[in-house]
C-alpha cells in the first residue's frame, strides 16, 4: 500500500485519503491520542517532520469533518470537538 502526502508550511494538507485545514495554533501535545491527525509516523507518537506543525480544523473528501478545541492558558488543548454531518464526539483532555 502506498500513501501519498502533500506538505504546505509545516503541514500535511492533503493525503492519500482527504484534504486536511488547520488553524494557526501550533500542536504542542507530542502524543496523537486520538490518532485522528494527518501522522505518517503511524505510531501516534509526533516525530519531527512525521507530523503537521498546526492544530487540524476540519478534514475529509465526500463528508467533511470539523473540529474545535478549548484551550489552557498555556495554549494546550482542553476539550477537542469533531464535528461531522451526523454526530458531534466529544474529548476533555487533562495533563498531569
Amino acid at each position: 500500500m502506498t500513501e501519498e502526502y502533500e506538505w504546505q508550511n509545516g503541514d500535511i494538507v492533503r493525503d492519500s485519503n482527504r484534504k486536511i485545514q488547520y488553524l494557526e495554533n501550533e500542536d504542542k501535545m507530542n502524543v496523537d491520542f486520538l490518532n485522528y491527525s494527518a501522522d505518517i509516523s503511524g505510531t501516534g507518537i509526533k516525530f519531527p517532520g512525521t507530523c503537521s506543525k498546526h492544530l487540524m480544523s476540519g478534514y475529509g473528501n465526500s463528508e467533511w469533518n470539523n473540529r474545535t478545541y478549548e484551550f489552557d492558558s498555556y495554549g494546550y488543548p482542553t476539550k477537542i470537538r469533531d464535528i461531522d454531518e451526523s454526530r458531534t464526539m466529544e474529548y476533555n483532555i487533562k495533563y498531569y
